[in-house]
């Protein structure tokens, strides 16, 4: 059983202090490979819910979206979670840590940032980039 939970850092406010913590990039979601006959052990495991997709039929997420989220999470690149975007253009990075990876670009502010999205769950991940590391994704 192969396991990603992506984590990003958050500053935490408690009642005396301001510390950095390690958080789940998307609440609620852990991301396991498993073979057909492991279902019922993962469902069966402390604080799992459901598998995504429906009861009868789990829908696996694409190997590219898993991989874009490991190659994130083992780069050096400060990113938070998004909302999830269906419009914007598809880009691929061309350089640096995440070359190859694709996403949605979309411009905020000064900046201009890859949206790496997780359709089936409906999540997204925002990483700042810079416009001349990518080119469009023709379809």
């Amino acid at each position: 059983m192969d396991l990603l939970l992506p984590l990003v850092v958050k500053r935490q406010r408690w009642s005396d202090r301001i510390q950095q913590v390690e958080m789940p990039l998307f609440s609620c979601y852990c991301f396991v490979r498993i073979a057909h006959d492991e279902r019922r052990a993962v469902l069966e495991a402390p604080g799992v819910i459901a598998l995504v997709g429906s009861p009868e039929r789990p829908e696996p997420i694409p190997d590219a979206e898993i991989t874009a989220l490991q190659r994130l999470s083992a780069s050096k690149l400060p990113f938070d979670t998004h909302p999830y975007l269906e419009q914007g253009a598809t880009v691929e990075i061309i350089r640096g840590p995440l070359a190859g990876v694709r996403g949605r670009m979309i411009h905020r502010g000064n900046g201009t940032q890859l949206i790496l999205s997780v359709n089936l769950i409906q999540q997204a991940a925002a990483v700042h980039i810079d416009a001349a590391d990518v080119h469009p994704v023709c379809h």
